[in-house]
């Protein structure tokens, strides 16, 4: 009784987990089923008692290990991903905090201003993936605990910021005017905080060392040199505000940086009045020339808000992958504590 024909290379039973017998009529039998006509009915228990030995049939030994190599290559792919990841955020935070320092030597204030901010994100950047990458590397189960804790933050971080963005930038997108291909800007077609922020004079004054050059002015007669040029080009927001008066001031352009002056103003817009054609002066005081510092900023945050929506999802997929890394380290640790 017994199937001995199926043999793989070590001389085990293919079909060990079942029992056949060949009489006058054939049949297959579980070893569940032999066993218990063994021990009740050929050996009594009250005459012998029988200890089975824990015998695990072939193919279940081999589905249980198949298991346990299933399991430990998903450990390994997530402890390896989330390791290297890591690894390269710590090398990009290096570089940002190096940037850091090179703009704390830049004489620029505008630079010098970001400083501390950009040091400070790499060092967050810098924390977060070296508590990554130990407990990656070490399986250790409280550091990427820790480590998930943190790019929780910086995951509701980024969410927030780019809902306020859109919130604050979802206002005002210029005027067109007749015979010109660029739009005019309105410092009232912006939302309050960032009217708040443009009158304050000390971050007006902050913001537009940075953003309004003279050079940007002064560069313009050499782009355009007739005046035909000047009225058919696509200027830029800060261009199009801050080097000429607003257009319903009706002053006419002899070219493009030098306007007659000697108009009445048609309209009562104040910034009539405080442009000049100097050099110095122009019209980087007038509520036109902020509300095109409003426009450029508008335009690098929606810029930075689309950038924030994919890093959002690329760090989402970092947080599952280190979930189940997480996940898989408490397991291994619980394994070997038992």
């Amino acid at each position: 009784m017994g199937d001995r024909a199926d043999r793989d290379g070590s001389g085990r039973r293919l079909s060990d987990d079942k029992w056949c017998c060949f009489g006058k009529e054939s049949g297959v039998f579980s070893v569940k089923s032999v066993r218990d006509i063994l021990e009740y009915n050929l050996v009594p228990p009250d005459l012998c008692p029988v200890s089975w030995c824990h015998w695990i049939p072939l193919k279940v030994r081999s589905k249980s290990e198949a298991q346990q190599i299933g399991q430990n290559m998903t450990t390994g792919t997530s402890t390896f991903v989330i390791r290297w990841l890591n690894f390269l955020s710590i090398l990009v935070a290096v570089v940002v905090i190096g940037y850091g320092v090179w703009m704390s030597t830049r004489h620029d204030d505008c630079h010098k201003s970001l400083t501390l901010s950009v040091m400070g994100l790499g060092s967050v950047i810098f924390v977060i993936s070296v508590i990554g990458f130990l407990g990656a590397l070490k399986n250790s189960s409280i550091l990427l605990w820790m480590y998930l804790v943190m790019l929780c933050f910086v995951l509701v971080g980024i969410l927030v910021f780019t809902v306020l963005v859109f919130i604050v930038t979802n206002n005002a997108s210029g005027h067109n005017v007749a015979g010109l291909r660029y739009k005019e800007y309105q410092l009232q077609d912006y939302g309050s905080w960032f009217v708040k922020k443009l009158n304050n004079t000390h971050n007006w004054k902050h913001l537009r060392s940075c953003f309004v050059k003279t050079e940007v002015c002064n560069r313009l007669p050499r782009r355009y040199r007739t005046l035909k040029q000047y009225k058919l080009a696509n200027l830029t927001p800060i261009e199009a505000s801050c080097c000429r008066p607003p257009s319903q001031c009706g002053y006419p352009a002899v070219n493009a940086s030098y306007y007659d002056l000697s108009f009445h103003p048609v309209s009562s817009n104040k910034d009539c009045k405080l442009y000049k054609n100097s050099k110095s002066i122009k019209c980087y005081n007038c509520d036109s020339c902020k509300a095109g510092v409003a426009q450029y900023i508008k335009t690098e945050w929606r810029v930075v808000a689309i950038f924030n929506v994919i890093l959002f999802v690329i760090l989402s997929v970092i947080y599952f992958v280190g979930c189940c890394a997480r996940r898989n380290a408490a397991k291994m640790g619980s394994k070997v504590y038992h």
